[in-house]
């Protein structure tokens, strides 16, 4: 856009954010400043996760520029990276790791407001009088920024600047309400407080994370598990000091200490040790904080820790903010997070052969797979299970959606986690394969649609999955079935349960019991590695960095999970005899169900089902004869 110093010109330039604090909020650029972008307070527009003077925005001559202060700052302009270069009217600009998103939108200026604009640029005025203010669009409410507030020009709240379309994943909102009980939130939350290795895995792989994606989160409040576990780590990184300190004056203390206990001496250092660990899981499990955490007090959404504005803007951009159909997954198994392996079959039916009706072969009336699909979902609501879920997923591998910007819309910021229904119903038909061969993008077989069937039980505590697929080549119809299981959350973070209300010796002699272990020994001696790997996650820019510079050079970075926090936390057994039990008749219910309307909708498109009734009997006859 060219732009002339001094000289009104017909138009007002706005930049349109579309994601991060300033979502949904304008901020209008003056021809005659300089505008820079970044957390430090001298920075026009702050705005924590970029680094202090992250870009500006300047004129040079008739061009509009913008340009970063340091090359390894991200930046890129309609999803091309660049260290400068010229906007145009409705140019998308992405900024940092987290992905800032905005737009620049041209709006013209009536006669009058042309003349006031003229007066402005030949009158030198303060820069602060230049810098208009971020506002909300109209019926979207108040939002708080770090930018001052004020009143925007009636013209610029009506249909002047368009809409920008919402876009999943990029804009944050409140979290979605939870489908499943609390009780699993709850135990989670006990697990991110009470084992290091569940706070370790929560703190790396969701908190920190700002590219992969996190792995089904349904039924479970990361927001509050977040919170629990940024409230260990602080309470993890002070022990390990605290454990440092007691050793080495323990060892100082040996040589006084040996006229008096002789060589019982040696073992100063790991007593003082103890007493630290034995003080930090006293407060674990007795302390102010976990008795927010019990059965009668948890709250959703609450924590022993507040979480800062950059983390909840990377778990806004993570999360689904609607019911996720897109599941980014990593390894071998694309059902990743679903617990354990159940059974499988498939198998294939010709669709082609029509049913005998009087002694004659009816003609096979055509159906589309979505049909299929929807007639299934619907029959199951005969079952009358109030806790099934049936939901649509496309799973994709993460190592093959670096060219997929549907999947994929800025390299260095999390994978989406919901397409449009049309672009699902594409999968759904097996059609989107067609479209995206004839465009010359990427193959569609990393790809895969399946309807999910998802019963929660135990209150969250038992989730049985089930997974169908169909495929149809030629005149030959696949049927493909998975089960997964996710068995209870282990005994370990039901201790929360178990607890007395007050501490008094036999609670004391319980943790003595359960710290009285060499791999205790083992915690103290590792305390100085354990103190480095914390002060190397604090320097997170450091990591950011080697991530994007692997994005950069490594065509099949990941971007997917390889397990989700429900999997993480989950016992190997059972915890009750009627879990298993549950567990086996709920697989009964829902595949005798989708034989019987299988069974019907090829007789209602009158095609032949007797050798799918043949492959039914085998099926149920093995789940009969299956323990």
């Amino acid at each position: 856009m060219k732009m002339e110093m001094g000289v009104s010109t017909p138009y007002r330039m706005f930049l349109q954010f579309l994601n991060g604090p300033l979502a949904r909020q304008r901020y209008e650029i003056s021809s005659s400043l300089s505008i820079s972008i970044g957390s430090s307070l001298n920075d026009t527009i702050r705005i924590s996760g970029l680094q202090p003077g992250h870009a500006h925005i300047w004129q040079d001559h008739e061009h509009l520029m913008i340009g970063v202060s340091n090359v390894a700052n991200y930046l890129a302009i309609n999803q091309k990276r660049t260290h400068r270069g010229e906007l145009h009217d409705g140019d998308t600009i992405t900024l940092g790791d987290f992905g800032v998103r905005f737009q620049l939108v041209a709006v013209r200026q009536s006669a009058n407001e042309q003349q006031l604009t003229s007066r402005h640029a030949t009158g030198r005025r303060p820069i602060s009088e230049f810098v208009a203010t971020a506002q909300p669009f109209p019926g979207t409410g108040t939002v708080e920024t770090e930018i001052e507030q004020a009143q925007v020009p009636p013209m610029m709240q009506g249909p002047g600047i368009p809409r920008v379309p919402s876009i999943e994943a990029e804009t944050p909102s409140p979290e979605m309400t939870l489908s499943g009980s609390a009780e699993v939130t709850r135990y989670l939350c006990m697990a991110a407080y009470s084992d290091e290795t569940f706070c370790n895995y929560v703190n790396n792989n969701i908190i920190h994370d700002n590219v992969r994606a996190f792995g089904d989160t349904s039924g479970i409040s990361v927001y509050t598990i977040a919170r629990w576990a940024l409230a260990a780590r602080r309470r993890f990184i002070l022990r390990d000091m605290v454990l440092l300190v007691a050793f080495v004056l323990g060892c100082w203390l040996i040589i006084p200490a040996f006229p008096v206990v002789g060589f019982m001496s040696y073992l100063l250092p790991f007593v003082l040790a103890w007493i630290v660990i034995m003080l930090e899981r006293c407060w674990c499990y007795y302390g102010p904080d976990v008795y927010k955490l019990r059965r009668n007090n948890f709250v959703l959404d609450t924590g022993s820790a507040a979480l800062p504005p950059a983390i909840e803007w990377n778990l806004n951009t993570g999360l689904s903010q609607r019911p996720a159909n897109v599941v980014v997954y990593s390894g071998f198994s694309p059902f990743a997070g679903s617990g354990a392996h159940v059974k499988s079959w498939s198998f294939v039916i010709d669709i082609s052969r029509g049913k005998t009706l009087l002694g004659k072969n009816a003609h096979p009336r055509a159906f589309m797979l979505s049909e299929l699909y929807d007639t299934l979902a619907s029959d199951m609501a005969k079952l009358n299970l109030s806790n099934l879920l049936v939901e649509d997923k496309l799973y994709v591998d993460g190592k093959e959606i670096r060219e997929r910007r549907e999947f994929l819309p800025n390299p260095f910021a999390h994978p989406v986690t919901w397409l449009e229904d049309e672009m699902v119903r594409m999968y759904k038909d097996g059609t989107a394969s067609e479209l995206t061969s004839t465009g010359g993008q990427m193959s569609d077989d990393a790809v895969r649609y399946y309807q999910c069937y998802r019963i929660d039980s135990w209150q969250g505590d038992l989730v049985l999955s089930f997974f169908l697929r169909f495929q149809r080549t030629g005149n030959n119809l696949l049927i493909e079935g998975h089960y997964h299981v996710l068995p209870p959350i282990d005994a370990r973070y039901r201790e929360i349960d178990e607890l007395r209300t007050r501490f008094d010796l036999r609670c004391l002699w319980k943790l003595c019991g359960q710290i009285a272990v060499p791999a205790y020994a083992l915690l103290i001696l590792l305390t100085p590695y354990r103190l480095v790997g914390h002060m190397l996650k604090d320097w997170l820019w450091i990591r950011r960095r080697r991530t994007q510079q692997e994005i950069e050079h490594k065509p099949t970075f990941d971007y997917g999970a390889a397990t989700s926090l429900r999997e993480k936390a989950c016992s190997t057994n059972y915890q009750r005899h009627f879990q298993q039990l549950d567990k086996e008749h709920y697989l009964k219910l829902v595949e005798y169900q989708l034989f019987v309307s299988l069974t019907a909708f090829l007789d209602t498109h009158a095609i032949d089902s007797t050798q799918f009734r043949e492959r039914q009997k085998t099926i149920l006859n093995t789940s009969i004869m299956t323990p």
